[in-house]
Order: C-alpha cells, then sequence, then structure tokens
C-alpha cells in the first residue's frame, strides 16, 4: 500500500471527535495501519479524536482498485473529492470495501477521515489492484506473502465435462500444503470424502439424541452443527505456524477464538460434548502464551485488543473444575495471573486499566473507555482465577483473588441502583453519562439500555447483586421491568445468562417462562432464524443449552441453572461412555413450567444440576405443566449459593 502513495499520507490530528478548529498535531506516514491503545500522538489523548489524512495515489494499473478500510469508530473515504466509505458513526472493528475504476499512471488524491470515541482505536487502509494473470510472476508474489496474488486456470474441457480439483492448503509453506493434500485427501474421490464428511457430522451430532417437533429438530441441530465450527485447529501435522512469533512450532494450535462471546456457554457446551478438543484447545492458549508472552483475548490470528476482560480465564478455569486437566495446569495459573496483574506492551494489553483496577478497585472512567464493563468483567475473572487457585489448593491466592473478585460493588451506585462511571478521585460521574461506552450513545433510551444490561454482569454474585438492589424482591422488580420493557436483546451477550437470574432469588418459575418464550420467540428454521450475529457459535451454543433446559450462568463453577426445555426428550452421550438423559413429560408450547421432577428416581428439587450429577449418567425427569409450581426450586436449600449470603444473614 505504501508503494501506491509514494510521497506518504499526511495526517492532521484533532483533539475533538469532529476535525474541528486547528490541528493539534501533524504526521505524514507511509501508510494506514494503526491499532492504538494510547494515544495516536504526542499532544492527543487516547479517545474523543479524530484525523484527517490526505495522500496521492498514482495507479500502477488499470483496472478495478478494491479498496479496504478497517476502523473502530467512525471512518470515511474520498477518492478526488467523491465520497466513496461511508462509516462516520461509532461502531465496532469493522472492514468497509469499495471498488474503483483507475487508470495507469493516473494519480488520485485520496482523503481518509477517522475519529475516535473511545476504547481501543483502530484504522488501516488497503487495496487490492488489478494484475495481469502472469502464473510464474503470481507465484512469486504469493511466496512473498502478497495479498494480491491470484490465479486463473483454464481446462479444456467440452460442454457439460466435469472438473475435479483437490487443494492443499497449509500456513507453513508449500511443501507443508502438499503433505497435508496427501494426508488428508491421498486418492479419496469427490464421492467418498462427502461420505466420510457425513460421517464425521453424524458422529459429532449423534452425541445429543432428542425428540422434539420436526422443527425444533430442524432449529437444534442446525445450531449444534454451528457451535462445531470455530475455533479452528490450524495445526499441520504436529507443528503450526505462529502468528504470535512468525515461526513454525512443535505443538497444537486453535485460532479464530472470539473469547469474549464463547467462554459464556459454547465452551461449556464443548466440555459435555469435546472434553479432547477442550484440552487441546487450553494447550493452544498456552502456546500462544509461551510464543506471545500472554494468552490471548480474541486471537485471529494472532493479538488482537478486542473487547474487555480476558475470558480465556473463564475458559480454563471453567474446564479445570470439571475436570479436565491434560495440559500445564501451573503454567496456565501463571499465565492468567501475568493477565490480572501487568500492564500490557504497545501491541498488546490484556486488561487495559488493570493497575488502577488493582490500585483504587474500580477502572476509572476519566482515564480509559468503557470502565464500567471492564471493572465488572475484571472482578468475574478474577473470580474464575481463584476458582483455579483453590482446586490446586492454593489458598492464599484463593483468598486474594476472591476479595479482587468484590470489586464490582465499587461501581455499583446507590442512587440508580446500576452500575455508574467513577473517576480516579472517586467522584461519580453523571448517572447517564454517554461517554462511558460507545453502546451508551444516541438517545436516553440507548443509555439505559446500555446501563441495565451491563449491571447484570455479576454471574459469580448475584446475591450481592441483590443485596446492593435491597434484597431478593428488588432485583425481582428489576427483572420485571428489564423483560416486560424490552430491555433485553438475546443477542447482546452482556446479559445473556439474565433469564436464569430469577433462578438465585426464589422465582424459578420465572425464569421458565421468561427462557421459554426468548427460545420459542428468537428462534425458527428459516432465514431470519438466528437473532443477531452468531459470534463463532456462542448465540448457536446459547439455545442449544437453553433448549436442553440447563444453562452455565457463571462458568468457573461446575454447575447449570435450570430452566425449560424446549425438547421433550434427549440423551447426552458423554466422553466417559456413559449416558445423562433428561426427559420433559407433557411438554408442549403452554406447558413450560415445571411442576416436580426427579433426579434418577429420587425428588429433585433444586433448580440447578451438578456437573458431577450429569457427567454419572442417569436421568432427570421434569414434569411440565401450563400454571407455575411457585414453590419448586424456591427454598434456600434449592438455590445454588453466590460469593454473598442473603442480607441479614
Amino acid at each position: 500500500m505504501e508503494q501506491l502513495f509514494s510521497r506518504g499520507l499526511e495526517g492532521e490530528y484533532f483533539d475533538n471527535m469532529t476535525l474541528s478548529g486547528t490541528p493539534r498535531a501533524t504526521r505524514t506516514d507511509e501508510k494506514i495501519d494503526f491499532e492504538w491503545e494510547g494515544a495516536p500522538i504526542s499532544g492527543i489523548g487516547p479517545d474523543n479524536f479524530s484525523v484527517r489524512y490526505r495522500g496521492v495515489l498514482r495507479a500502477r494499473t488499470s483496472g478495478t482498485h478494491r479498496f479496504y478500510l478497517t476502523s473502530d469508530d467512525g471512518a470515511r473515504m474520498f477518492i478526488d473529492g467523491k465520497l466513496v466509505i461511508d462509516a462516520w458513526y461509532d461502531h465496532g472493528p469493522t472492514t468497509e470495501i469499495c471498488s474503483c475504476e483507475m487508470e495507469a499512471g493516473r494519480e488520485y488524491e485520496v482523503v481518509v477521515e477517522y475519529y475516535e470515541h473511545t476504547n481501543s482505536a483502530t484504522l488501516r487502509l488497503g487495496c487490492i489492484e488489478p494484475k495481469d494473470f502472469d502464473a510464474e510472476r503470481l507465484v512469486q508474489m504469493a511466496r512473498k506473502g502478497s495479498s494480491a496474488a491470484a490465479v486463473c486456470v483454464s481446462f479444456p474441457t467440452e460442454s457439460g465435462e466435469e472438473v475435479e480439483v483437490k487443494i492443499g492448503t497449509s500456513f507453513i509453506n508449500f511443501e507443508q500444503a502438499r503433505r497435508n493434500l496427501c494426508s488428508e485427501i491421498g486418492d479419496k474421490s469427490f464421492e467418498q470424502l462427502l461420505s466420510d464428511t457425513g460421517e464425521a457430522w453424524e458422529e459429532a451430532l449423534g452425541k445429543i439424541r432428542i425428540e422434539t417437533s420436526e422443527t425444533n429438530r430442524e432449529i437444534f441441530y442446525t445450531a449444534l452443527q454451528r457451535c462445531m465450527l470455530l475455533p479452528r485447529d490450524i495445526t499441520e501435522q504436529g507443528y503450526h505456524y505462529s502468528a504470535f512469533n512468525g515461526k513454525i512450532m512443535p505443538g497444537v494450535m486453535y485460532t479464530d477464538f472470539s473469547l469474549w462471546d464463547t467462554f459464556r456457554s459454547l465452551h461449556p457446551l464443548l466440555v459435555l460434548l469435546e472434553p479432547d478438543r477442550v484440552n487441546a484447545m487450553i494447550e493452544a492458549l498456552l502456546n500462544s502464551y509461551d510464543e506471545g508472552g500472554w494468552i490471548p483475548k480474541w486471537p485471529s490470528p494472532g493479538y488482537s485488543n478486542i473487547m474487555h476482560g480476558t475470558h480465556g480465564d473463564a475458559v480454563i478455569a471453567d474446564a479445570y473444575v470439571k475436570g479436565l486437566r491434560n495440559y500445564d495446569e501451573r503454567k496456565a495459573l501463571e499465565a492468567m495471573m501475568k493477565n490480572a496483574t501487568t500492564k500490557g506492551t504497545g501491541h498488546y494489553v490484556a486488561r487495559v486499566g488493570i493497575l488502577d483496577f488493582i490500585r483504587l478497585g474500580y477502572v476509572p472512567t476519566d482515564k480509559y473507555g468503557e470502565s464500567a464493563i471492564r471493572t465488572l468483567e475484571f472482578s468475574y475473572d478474577d473470580f474464575c482465577i481463584a476458582q483455579m487457585a483453590r482446586a490446586m489448593g492454593d489458598g492464599e491466592l484463593y483468598g486474594r483473588m476472591m476479595a479482587r473478585a468484590m470489586n464490582y460493588i465499587n461501581i455499583l451506585d446507590p442512587e440508580t441502583r446500576m452500575v455508574r462511571g467513577r473517576n480516579s478521585d472517586g467522584q461519580w460521574r453523571d448517572a447517564k453519562d454517554p461517554s462511558i461506552s460507545g453502546w451508551a450513545q444516541g438517545s436516553d433510551r440507548d443509555r439505559e439500555t446500555y446501563f441495565r444490561n451491563i449491571t447484570l454482569f455479576v454471574p459469580h454474585d448475584v446475591q450481592g447483586l441483590a443485596n446492593f438492589m435491597g434484597g431478593n424482591k428488588a432485583l425481582e422488580e428489576y427483572l420485571d421491568y428489564f423483560f416486560d420493557n424490552d430491555f433485553y436483546y438475546v443477542g447482546d451477550e452482556y446479559s445473556m445468562h439474565s433469564p436464569y437470574l430469577y433462578n438465585f432469588i426464589g422465582k424459578a418459575w420465572k425464569t421458565q417462562r421468561t427462557i421459554r418464550r426468548l427460545l420459542d420467540y428468537n428462534f425458527t428454521n428459516d432465514s431470519w432464524g438466528l437473532p443477531g450475529n452468531d459470534d463463532c457459535g456462542q448465540m448457536s451454543s446459547w439455545y442449544v443449552m437453553g433448549a436442553m433446559g440447563f444453562y452455565p450462568v457463571c462458568p468457573g463453577i461446575p454447575a447449570y441453572q435450570i430452566g425449560s426445555p424446549v425438547v421433550d426428550r434427549l440423551e447426552l452421550s458423554l466422553a466417559n461412555g456413559k449416558t445423562f438423559t433428561l426427559i420433559a413429560e407433557n411438554n408442549s408450547p403452554e406447558n413450560v413450567y415445571i411442576q416436580s421432577a426427579e433426579l434418577n428416581g429420587k425428588p429433585y428439587t433444586k433448580c440447578w444440576i451438578s456437573h458431577d450429577d450429569i457427567m454419572d449418567g442417569g436421568t432427570l425427569v421434569l414434569r411440565m405443566g401450563s400454571r407455575p409450581n411457585r414453590k419448586w426450586g424456591a427454598s434456600a436449600e434449592d438455590i445454588l449459593p453466590s460469593v454473598s449470603a442473603p442480607a441479614g444473614e
């Protein structure tokens, strides 16, 4: 890209988001390829700034040029004064594409404008130029890593004649691609590969056998299939290309971990279905730590500063307390503690604001974007580290991290009974301060939606959250208002667990009503059947767990909250050779309430089930009805304990 702008791109930096006034600083760069965690240039803060780049592009070839502009937040691009890309609004990392016809030798004025609101800032500009199909030249370009390389192949076929092509790929080199082709395909025909693939999917999907309507069956297995696509294994015959040090390394590697999303229910689902793969995924995260110095937050394939907490901590801790330990547990705890105690480097920051979190007990709003959710997520991740430390027998570390897990309380505002930003001096920010997050922009409704959603992210201490609000009745009223007034959106990860929070306050029947309504309304077997973004399987796993009737509200605790199953019967084939069966008697779209339950033939009144109960096999029978049994799962003995005891005890 820098070769197209032979004289570089001049950037004018403004200390506002509107490109107004006099630039505070200028600089000329060869290309636009930035991912800022701090200030972009001296004299400009890390948030609420804007920049305008100008450069002259001299086209080297004639034809269609494709420009890729990636930004987090607003960006737009002009070519010779014409607006060709317009993404001038707050958003997460997004790539916009435009195509422009250009003539070789002609010069074009290119202007790129960008503004950053809060959180990390990203801006990249790329271009794919038209090239002649010179096979040898394209091969050389590919060897050098060019993104513009392509190959055009023709065959002397007759009309209707089929061409069968076998393709081997590799992240390592051409020779490894040939070896992969031989080992993975060999001399198998297309029909053989098709049959093998079908058998592999049948084995994977067959680990859960269900009885339900045909429509629900289609929705369920479509969702389950999506749960098995990512993260992807990029190990090649015992080796992998490391995006963390640029070398070929021994050992397993997975990539495309959407950890901020998938720690919630995808990875807990895989613990039940694919424990060997989960062990390998954790080993891959630890290989990333060895090769790059950190467990990544969102590897694709290398480090990315997307999102807030370090939820690899939750994935590892959840697997560990559920008995999956085929990796170096000491190294895992060491890597997790580095996330929790160490300020990041220039290219990667695990937890933005971690030193202030340790010092103040919260992430201050006047210094960091997304401060409130960072505080909540850091508190939860510390809880996960504490659970692993306890399981490993480290009582001192357990106590220290459990104390930090309670830091969430430091940003709960007694006035609004919701989270609220705080400055470094301890002063509260305005209760509806829009600068707390890009998601809190827009109308008062937008801000209220954001604050109401993130307030509920205290999965490890639901009782503590209820105590803060004034007791179980107060949390019940909060949840009723939240759901009845459509503040809840099923695709918003912040509060995906919230339908199950009624279980913690003796109102299991409301969890049953709410979750069943959400499952039935939001998921269908047509082209609009998936609400929002699947987020690498998280949305689909939320459905699968909900439809089965139990959900991991707090990964890191070996327990699941019981909801209201969509399926009438399921058989879960476990890796230990046992089968867990759930039967929902008299189940129907109207009969969503649990009247009574039995576990292995004995009365069962708890509104949760332990991981060990599932892994031991056996049968859970839920008798369903159209009217709520308000007593089932309602006593203190039937509720999974939180960190805090109910107020007054």
